[in-house]
């Protein structure tokens, strides 16, 4: 895989295919060019796929995933001494309905 500030059509999807991205921002490029492989991402990674104009801001809403092994134990203790004034995750608030 090369990193070249420029990567052609046939590199951005072989990126993607490497990396897997939840959403994909086409910045540099000719417009009817950019438009159609905006298209062959979506159909082809069903990918939310963005060109945004010259200038424009773009949020992308996320919602990670971070795995988290701890024992239960020790969520039921966190839950019974917790600081009210906190907010309480929702896996905290369903193991207070537990108790």
């Amino acid at each position: 895989m090369s990193f070249s500030a420029h990567a052609d059509a046939k590199g951005i999807m072989q990126l993607i295919r490497q990396a897997e991205p939840r959403n994909v921002l086409l910045v540099h490029g000719e417009a009817k060019k950019m438009e159609f492989l905006k298209q062959k991402i979506e159909q082809e990674f069903h990918v939310s796929c963005f060109m945004p104009a010259n200038g424009e801001t773009t949020t992308i809403l996320t919602n990670p995933c971070i795995p988290v092994d701890i024992s239960l134990g020790l969520l039921k203790r966190e839950a019974a001494i917790g600081d009210p004034s906190l907010p309480i995750p929702s896996l905290l608030l369903a193991l207070q309905s537990l108790k």
